[in-house]
């Protein structure tokens, strides 16, 4: 119930912390990025898991944007009133309201995040979506059978679609067994590699 007064306390913490580091620098424009190696900073894109809280409001996604938000995963794992979680029992897809956000997310150059999504949901986005979609950390399914994981279908069609992909570094969803290695996380990286091309790992 307090998630949006959550994300804007910490919207103002990430902004107040990079107007006063010397370090840090929050990333809005594809420029900053290019000054950020120039200046030695770390650059942080501000991005939400979920998004539930929205409701009915749309228009709250320009305000975040005009905040400083960036990335947007529409839903986390479980199915919100914008599509189907990746841990769900049924899978339905994309809703009808969750196309009117994809819609909006583009208008506004936000970038859409499908690393909790389903595979409907995501293949769906892929659809609507004008521009590409990011996985930003998720595992492949054919090396661990895990839900946080993707199919090759899937990492294929972000590549194609001119998308990235980022490999999680989290053991349980590396690999079944008590305790994840490098080696495992390397297996995943490889065959998203292998899956998708380099480019876009």
């Amino acid at each position: 119930p307090f998630a949006f007064e959550r994300l804007i306390s910490d919207i103002a913490f990430w902004t107040r912390l990079s107007l006063i580091s010397r370090k840090i620098k929050i990333i809005l424009h594809k420029r900053d990025l290019i000054d950020i190696k120039k200046e030695g900073r770390l650059g942080v894109i501000l991005g939400i898991q979920d998004a539930a809280f929205l409701g009915d409001k749309l228009k709250l996604i320009e305000t975040l944007y005009n905040l400083g938000l960036r990335v947007v995963q529409p839903t986390y794992n479980m199915m919100n009133d914008f599509g189907t979680g990746c841990t769900d029992r049924v899978d339905a897809g994309l809703s009808y309201k969750g196309v009117k956000l994809v819609k909006q997310l583009n208008a506004l150059g936000m970038v859409i995040d499908a690393s909790h999504c389903s595979w409907r949901t995501t293949m769906d986005m892929l659809e609507v979506s004008k521009d590409p979609i990011i996985f930003s950390h998720v595992t492949c399914k054919a090396v661990c059978p895990h839900d946080r994981g993707k199919t090759d279908e899937e990492l294929a069609a972000v590549a194609q679609e001119g998308g990235y992909i980022g490999i999680a570094l989290v053991p349980a969803f590396l690999t079944l067994q008590p305790r994840a290695t490098l080696r495992d996380f390397l297996r995943h990286l490889k065959h998203a590699i292998d899956v998708c091309g380099i480019d876009h790992i």
